[in-house]
């Protein structure tokens, strides 16, 4: 018995794709033939999912597992974290092992020969763009941030943190990033470096530089900063910049939102946010006569129409600044997420976006400059009566 994985996915990869393996096997023409994917976590013997797949006119073995392994991630909430932590539970590494099952005849029983040949992978729940030619992520040798952000807006009393792929240490030799803190003028105020935890395997970690933090605490709250750089310390690449948001008279709103590679990314707007409240209610109608007791009489306040349930729904309503067409790309993310949170009072309340469309900027001589309204509601609504 022989099975062969002809192609497989590169590692490490998203889930928001097709991971595709193609497999042969020298048996492909026994009676009842079937191959066998068993999938476990990385280095786990607890059997996640097993697949069966008849070859095709060829004698080959198609399968395709990335929705499987994206049923066995979770976005990583590490929004509070006081430095930089791995990502848990959204960068998984999976055992995918190959077998195979056939049987002597048409009629015969089916013996299963599993666990032939591994793959390992490991995956993380972002997306790849259908047309860009690959179902694969594109894979680097640097410091990747996991963001589409080039400009964040954010305010300094927030949590807020950086994610970060990482090669693997034998790649880079160190893992270090640099933080800088400047004035309006562009004056270094405050600088830090964080070294992220070395490895021998690619890895992503959240950088909490906000509120909170061990290293950047005292200077992101207390100093007077504008702007927020982001460095990789041993290139001195910038990774992105965060421009400080001052909200009038205590207005605006701060989102955080799970972005196309799967981190989450944050943006404040200082702008006022409108509410309005749908009200639901319920009734019925009683007689104006008193059928129940000894003596029925007239009653000026016995109510006919009486009102039994009310539910409310709050929507909320937040215009964006005016942002230039790469910000405002990034921002066409908070529409498109899964997962979006507000911060109040430094803690995160879940919301659902209901914008139903938004649109980008087509036309750069029309159009320089973009600005969208988010509509939202709060994922738990407030109780009726």
């Amino acid at each position: 018995m022989a099975i062969t994985v002809l192609t497989s996915p590169t590692t490490p990869n998203v889930t928001d794709t097709r991971l595709v393996y193609s497999i042969s096997s020298s048996n492909s023409l026994a009676p009842q033939f079937q191959f066998v994917t068993d999938i476990y976590e990385q280095g786990g013997s607890d059997l996640l999912t097993r697949l069966y797949s008849y070859p095709n006119p060829y004698g080959t073995g198609i399968v395709e597992i990335s929705q499987i392994l994206g049923d066995n991630l979770e976005y990583d909430n590490d929004w509070k974290t006081s430095g930089g932590i791995p990502a848990s539970t959204s960068f998984k590494g999976f055992d995918i092992k190959f077998g195979e099952a056939f049987g002597t005849s048409l009629s015969s029983s089916v013996t299963v020969y599993p666990n032939l040949t591994t793959n390992t992978i490991e995956v993380f729940p972002g997306t790849v763009d259908v047309d860009q030619g690959s179902f694969n992520f594109p894979n680097q040798t640097t410091y990747q941030l996991l963001s589409n952000q080039t400009q964040g807006y954010i305010t300094n009393d927030i949590y807020v943190t950086i994610p970060v792929y990482a090669p693997s240490f034998a790649t880079v030799g160190f893992k270090d990033i640099k933080v800088e803190f400047l004035d309006k003028d562009g004056n270094l105020q405050f600088s830090n470096n964080c070294s992220l935890i070395p490895s021998t395997n690619y890895e992503i970690y959240q950088q909490g530089i906000g509120i909170g933090t061990s290293l950047f605490n005292n200077p992101f709250t207390l100093l007077d900063w504008e702007y927020i750089k982001i460095y990789e310390l041993a290139t001195s690449t910038l990774l992105t910049t965060f421009n400080r948001v001052r909200p009038c008279n205590g207005d605006g709103v701060t989102f955080a939102f799970i972005n196309k590679y799967g981190y989450y990314d944050y943006y404040s707007t200082g702008n006022p946010v409108r509410k309005n409240t749908d009200v639901t209610r319920e009734s019925y109608t009683q007689t104006k006569v008193d059928y129940s007791s000894i003596v029925s009489t007239y009653d000026i306040s016995r109510r006919g129409e009486t009102q039994y349930n009310t539910r409310y729904s709050d929507n909320f309503e937040v215009t964006t600044d005016y942002h230039d067409q790469i910000t405002a790309d990034w921002l066409t993310e908070l529409f498109d997420s899964p997962n979006v949170y507000i911060q109040v009072n430094q803690e995160f309340i879940p919301i659902i976006i209901t914008n139903t469309n938004y649109e980008w900027n087509m036309n750069e001589n029309r159009q320089k400059l973009f600005q969208y309204t988010i509509n939202y509601n709060y994922a738990n609504n407030r109780y009726g009566r």
